[in-house]
């Protein structure tokens, strides 16, 4: 075994450390539930009150036991009695995966106030971690504390986690979130012809996440409730497939720690996110790739190249350097004088890949049936927002911070290996490090700091991804030797592993997404409205032109019927061009709706509001009121909001009614 996962597995201070860190976050959620008036709510918070009351004290005590002269005697003791309960291990796996689906059941579904706040949800999942660990520890006798109870909270942080996607499995058939229907709509566009009865291109861009969305269309009548758990389980399941083909790379002989790096592995992809149409073309490597076979890893090369080709430029040499780095850290040593013979199968599957990825995209775009290329540039003419670096509005952490927070430990423990290793790798492997990070690093902070770029790391995608797959092998795995250290800077690197193991737990508890409660009477009724606006059109002009600019999932489910879909001016498409100031395309836009030529436009609630940098997404939503909203309500006017889903109906604006109502 590796001498630094002895090192955890001995630490005399992880589990001090977890019961020191446990107590604070007990007495700090009952503070919060006292003062914020939770615990007094109800004789059901009141008891839950006093548990976090009793648990508190408990872990105090225990703390103060561990650090005691009576340590070895109260641990000995423990562990003679777990031993003479027995659970078989089958049932402890069970009860082990049982209870933390059952809490995390209640914290997303029944009792949402159980993970209101940051140390509620702390306090409660280190709490059911500690429960995973003792059943663990009596099935697994053998195994040390500290491996199960690594492996207890990060378990939990994985159900966590799983909880958050799941609760946007929902059956409402309006859009969940600003965009959450466009993907559907856009998915639904490789079964055009059966779904709306028009021939038309296929979406652009990123048309492989659209391509895995659109799956469940093969489904007979499945409607948006199977559709949204399809988008759940690619979240899940990509992140974990991938997180595995990675360990099981590395060939460790513990089952134990096999589990726990997986696990970690979810959860540090997970704090990206890393999309899962791009790790689809990860793990097509990771299970495919193989050192000694080089034809079979040029075709995976290949076809992981196509696959990314379609769907993001920052990704489109990732399969390739991918190959390349699984190859170095496997063959971490050259022999002198055979360099190339060292060099030249990195050196094919980069050449390859590129070519491959570029080719797929100049291809896919004619073949698609997109006639504007434009649609699939507008990245590169987006504005540079370089105080999205900075925490902010709109992502509080700042991408720069967010992204070094995330990836401390894995640079901490790269760095000192590389330092350390300087005889035992080449110095091929070596600067291909240096560079691939360096260059996904800088070029993730670029595509992160666009204006349209999202809230949070996952354009930093490919440089996590590859730090991952960096700090495994290099750390962990059987390819490299121990570093050759004084014997008391090991702890200091266990310490620093450990943290590595665990952080991503703890960062993952920032984000809670509870299951909506959604009204069925409020969105039937909004359904309705929408319903008999169109019919009400269409009584009086039978050909009239709906344009939804949003909730056009309404169309690709049938909830809204006999309507005919207007394929333009989506709103994800909209929002595009107003970020990227694309004249012509806008100015048809505006040719359209001078020209009267829709009877009624389907929206979000506008807003005529342009906003400063003190809000979130200032620079969007101003290009946004600039360009879309303005001219909307120059040449239509808005005869409901229908509040409950947030939609807006406009209707053509009679001719001079701005002019009359300036002169009033």
């Amino acid at each position: 075994m590796k001498k630094i996962f002895q090192s955890i597995e001995t630490s005399r201070t992880l589990h001090t450390f977890f019961f020191i860190l446990y107590s604070a976050t007990a007495f700090f959620a009952v503070y919060e539930g006292t003062s914020s008036g939770l615990y007094h709510s109800s004789s059901g918070w009141q008891f839950a009150g006093l548990f976090n009351w009793i648990m508190a004290v408990c872990a105090v005590l225990f703390t103060v036991s561990l650090v005691s002269k009576k340590r070895y005697a109260i641990t000995s003791r423990i562990n003679r009695d777990l031993q003479k309960i027995r659970i078989p291990k089958l049932i402890g796996v069970f009860l082990s995966l049982l209870i933390p689906a059952l809490v995390i059941f209640l914290g997303f579904i029944k009792i949402p106030d159980l993970f209101s706040t940051y140390l509620q949800r702390a306090f409660y999942l280190m709490t059911t971690a500690m429960v995973v660990v003792f059943i663990l520890k009596i099935s697994f006798t053998e195994t040390s504390w500290n491996l199960l109870l690594i492996t207890g909270i990060l378990l939990v942080g994985v159900f966590y986690q799983t909880g958050n996607y799941l609760s946007d499995v929902s059956s409402n058939p309006f859009t969940m979130g600003w965009s959450e229907g466009s993907r559907y709509y856009y998915a639904s566009l490789f079964f055009s012809k059966k779904i709306y009865q028009l021939d038309l291109p296929y979406p652009l861009p990123s048309p492989s996440r659209y391509l895995m969305l659109s799956l469940p269309f093969l489904i007979p009548r499945a409607g948006i409730f199977v559709h949204r758990a399809w988008q759940a389980f690619l979240w899940i399941a990509t992140t974990g497939l991938c997180a595995v083909a990675l360990v099981k790379r590395l060939k460790l002989a513990n089952s134990g720690w096999n589990i726990v790096l997986s696990l970690t592995g979810f959860l540090f992809l997970q704090q990206g996110p890393v999309y899962y149409y791009l790790l689809f073309s990860a793990i097509m490597i990771l299970f495919g790739f193989q050192k000694d076979r080089f034809w079979r890893s040029l075709l995976w090369v290949i076809l992981a190249s196509i696959w990314t080709g379609i769907s993001r430029i920052n990704w489109y040499p990732m399969p390739a350097i991918l190959a390349a780095l699984l190859y170095f850290l496997e063959n971490p040593k050259f022999e002198d004088g055979k360099l190339w013979d060292y060099l030249k199968q990195p050196f094919i599957f980069i050449i390859a890949g590129l070519v491959t990825s570029f080719s797929a995209n100049f291809l896919y775009v004619p073949l698609s049936g997109n006639d504007n290329l434009q649609r699939a540039t507008t990245k590169f003419t987006s504005a540079l927002l370089w105080d999205r670096l900075l925490p902010g509005p709109t992502y509080s952490q700042g991408i720069l911070l967010g992204i070094l927070l995330v990836s401390a430990p894995l640079l901490i423990l790269l760095v000192t290996r590389l330092a350390k290793t300087k005889n035992s790798t080449s110095w091929v492997l070596r600067w291909l490090l240096l560079l691939v990070l360096v260059v996904f690093f800088v070029g993730g902070l670029v595509v992160s700091v666009k204006i349209g770029a999202g809230s949070n790391l996952h354009n930093m995608d490919a440089f996590m991804l590859l730090l991952l797959v960096a700090v495994y092998y290099m750390e962990f795995s059987a390819h490299f030797p121990e570093i050759p250290t004084n014997h008391a800077a090991v702890p200091l690197r266990s310490a620093v592993a450990t943290l590595m193991l665990l952080l991503p737990f703890f960062l993952t508890l920032n984000g809670y997404f509870p299951r909506p409660i959604y009204s069925a009477e409020s969105l039937q009724h909004d359904l309705s409205e929408i319903n008999g606006y169109i019919e009400g059109v269409q009584s009086k002009k039978p050909d009239a032109e709906i344009l939804f600019v949003n909730q056009r999932q309404l169309l690709t489910f049938g909830y809204v019927h006999n309507t005919m879909l207007v394929p333009d001016y989506e709103q994800l498409e909209l929002m595009e061009w107003a970020i990227s100031n694309q004249s012509g395309y806008l100015d048809s836009f505006y040719d359209e709706l001078a020209s009267h030529r829709f009877d009624l436009i389907i929206i979000n609630k506008q807003y005529l509001i342009y906003k400063d940098k003190s809000s979130g997404f200032p620079e969007e939503n101003n290009a946004w009121v600039k360009n879309i909203t303005t001219p909307l309500y120059k040449y239509y006017t808005p005869i409901t909001w229908l509040r409950y889903t947030d939609t807006e109906i406009f209707v053509p604006r009679p001719a001079n009614e701005l002019q009359r109502l300036i002169t009033r």
